[in-house]
């Protein structure tokens, strides 16, 4: 039991760094698609 609470708590964090990390990519990626078009 303790170690099914262990994983569910490991899998929760990775869950958020992942979702973290995917925002913060597409919010640089759009940053960057931006000024990629205004130097056109």
């Amino acid at each position: 039991m303790d170690k099914g609470q262990r994983y569910l708590r490991w899998l929760s964090y990775t869950a958020v760094i992942a979702v973290f990390f995917a925002v913060m990519l597409a919010t640089v990626g759009k940053a960057i698609w931006v000024v990629l078009e205004n130097v056109k």
